[in-house]
């Protein structure tokens, strides 16, 4: 490296912000699948409301095209998409247990809305989510409730 040369560290260079693009563009093919095979495997919760399905699968093209285009936003928009992503789960948890609490009031209750299946993909998909919420650059001078504890 010679004097005065300084590395390119762009964000379009790294390899997190190149995995962000092809994370949200990849939506193109699992909305493919979803269209052709009817194996809606990236947005399960939005099942029975295609509009909003729809929606969500044109949002997170939506942000591999920002993200493209503007690298140095990447933190940003997946910072957004993946809050949104976690009150979406956590909203449809809520939604569910509402329904059967009202179905049992109305003693037309069944059984568990939850399977096994359900209860496991929203543990891994809400770890993953608050994992990438926490990892996020944007969140790196945070004060943990630990780090605030030893202050006192």
């Amino acid at each position: 490296m010679s004097v005065g040369h300084q590395p390119d560290i762009s964000p379009r260079r790294t390899a997190a912000t190149r995995a962000l693009v092809w994370y949200y563009l990849g939506t193109a093919g699992f909305l493919a699948l979803d269209l052709v095979l009817g194996w809606n495997i990236r947005i399960s919760a939005l099942e029975n409301t295609p509009v909003l399905k729809f929606g969500w699968y044109a949002g997170l093209l939506g942000c591999g095209l920002i993200i493209r285009r503007h690298p140095e936003c990447s933190a940003l928009v997946a910072l957004i998409e993946s809050s949104a992503n976690l009150a979406l789960l956590l909203g449809g948890i809520m939604l569910t247990y509402y329904g059967a609490v009202d179905a049992a009031l109305a003693g037309d209750f069944a059984g568990s809305p939850f399977t096994p299946e359900s209860i496991l993909n929203a543990g891994v998909s809400g770890f993953a989510l608050i994992g990438g919420i926490y990892a996020n650059p944007l969140l790196a001078n945070r004060v943990t409730p630990r780090e605030a504890g030893d202050a006192e």
